[in-house]
């Protein structure tokens, strides 16, 4: 399948539409502290790393036709973007 650009432009909007309600960003706040703390990752995860991973997530909800993020999304797309 492929996109226009004005397809593409179009689902980029609808994916930062996605709603991801304060508890969930505290979750992504904590899992980008914990990788900064742990040995299993090499200096953490970054702060745009963080925003990759909710923008990510935010895509996946709305692949499964959910209007917010859940943390069962971040954690599907969590091994794509570390």
């Amino acid at each position: 399948m492929s996109l226009t650009p004005a397809q593409l432009h179009e689902a980029q909007v609808r994916v930062a539409g996605i709603h991801a309600a304060p508890p969930l960003l505290d979750y992504v706040q904590g899992l980008l502290a914990f990788s900064r703390q742990s040995s299993l990752f090499r200096g953490g995860l970054s702060p745009r790393a963080g925003l990759a991973l909710l923008r990510a997530a935010r895509a996946w909800a709305l692949l499964h036709r959910r209007g917010h993020v859940l943390p069962e999304d971040v954690q599907a797309v969590l091994p794509a973007v570390v």
